[in-house]
């Protein structure tokens, strides 16, 4: 699965559902962030697969899972 609209991104740190930049929302007491396919952390993301790391604004994070 390729990240991008419509994607949900499970990382170490946080979930985001990349899809309109809402904010924060809670879904069953877990915490997503809705956020647009253009801001720089979704572009930090391209070609990246379950299992890899990244560094953005000097904070790694690695997926967990793409949905």
């Amino acid at each position: 699965t390729e990240i991008g609209t419509g994607t949900l991104v499970v990382l170490d740190k946080q979930t985001l559902f990349i899809l309109v930049g809402i904010g924060k929302i809670t879904v069953d007491d877990q915490v997503v962030y809705v956020v647009s396919p253009v801001v720089p952390l979704v572009a930090a993301m391209k070609n990246l697969k379950k299992g890899n790391s990244f560094t953005f604004n000097g904070n790694t994070f690695t997926i967990q899972e793409i949905c």
